[in-house]
């Protein structure tokens, strides 16, 4: 295909990358960014070249490539900050926020998303805000927080349109795993009832992420309820719900976590420490040394608990 110059040859393989990435074509989509790439660097257009290394980051964070996202993202706030409107900067430091909760940096990535919620209110984008709310409220359960977590689920609550019910059953799916870490399965099971309602239809309709939330959730209540071949199976559900959704391996790496110490809490220690075992796998791919190291030293006081058990 011929080209009238560089900067319809940028756009043109630009919107091809786009187009290949909704179609989960990401092999396509790379190599039409780096035909992207090339042509806005030699018109010296930061602007276009800053989408292009944010297309990019969203490729990698899908993949589980983190470092390679933040790389990208962090060049294109380089070459576009400068240039780049509001909500620009915003899409940017969501991402870049999306990174640093993969990887376990939950300080950074209360930074960013805090920032990213102020310019989502300048801009009145109430899915933004929803968003930002969210993604804060999981840094704050992985920061160990869960009051600080509910406080953020409960703004986002505000935030969902009434055409959304699977957006507010995702986060009454949270809300309900956070009742269950304070022991409060009653509060949990009202939820879940809440969520149920909410989270009706297949993935293509409700969202993997809205769907995988909510079969983790009812996971874990049946596992406190002493419902052993029910859950796993449901749990086992949510894990390939996951496998489908944008940002996967983030989510199979929070199943694992989630339900590895509902099991523990219920006296299966033994699958409990399973479940915690491939969540540290996972979280070693995404780069995530902080989850790897309180998952190594909640395994050290599960060994050391055997132990004295048996004395």
């Amino acid at each position: 295909m011929e080209y009238s110059g560089e900067r319809e040859r940028g756009e043109t393989e630009l919107l091809k990358a786009k187009m290949f990435m909704s179609l989960g074509k990401t092999a396509e989509a790379e190599g039409a960014l780096a035909e992207a790439e090339s042509a806005f660097r030699k018109i010296d257009d930061d602007s276009l070249l800053s989408d292009v290394f944010v297309a990019r980051s969203q490729i990698r964070l899908c993949q589980g490539r983190v470092p390679q996202a933040l790389g990208d993202i962090e060049g294109a706030l380089e070459v576009g900050r400068s240039v780049a409107s509001k909500a620009k900067k915003g899409h940017m430091l969501f991402y870049r926020g999306l990174a640093f909760l993969a990887m376990g940096r939950e300080e950074d990535a209360h930074r960013d998303l805090n920032e990213y919620i102020q310019i989502s209110e300048d801009l009145d984008d109430r899915h933004a805000q929803f968003l930002g709310h969210f993604y804060h409220a999981l840094t704050y359960e992985r920061h160990g927080e869960p009051c600080m977590a509910s406080a953020e689920l409960e703004i986002a609550k505000d935030l969902v349109k009434e055409g959304e019910p699977a957006l507010k059953g995702r986060l009454d799916a949270f809300l309900a795993h956070l009742w269950l870490r304070r022991g409060e399965l009653n509060e949990a099971e009202i939820l879940e009832t809440e969520t149920l309602n909410l989270i009706i239809g297949d993935i293509e309709k409700v969202g993997a992420a809205n769907l995988g939330m909510a079969f983790l959730m009812r996971a874990e209540i049946l596992a406190m309820k002493g419902e052993r071949k029910r859950d796993v199976e449901i749990f086992n559900q949510s894990i390939q719900i996951f496998k489908t959704s944008r940002y996967g391996l983030y989510y199979e790496a929070l199943a694992y976590s989630w339900f590895g110490e509902t099991l523990i809490r219920v006296g299966r220690a033994a699958e409990g420490a399973e479940m915690l075992e491939r969540a540290r796998s996972v979280y070693e791919r995404l780069s995530n040394a902080a989850q790897v190291q309180n998952i190594d030293a909640r395994m050290a006081d599960l060994r050391c608990s055997a132990l004295t058990s048996i004395v």
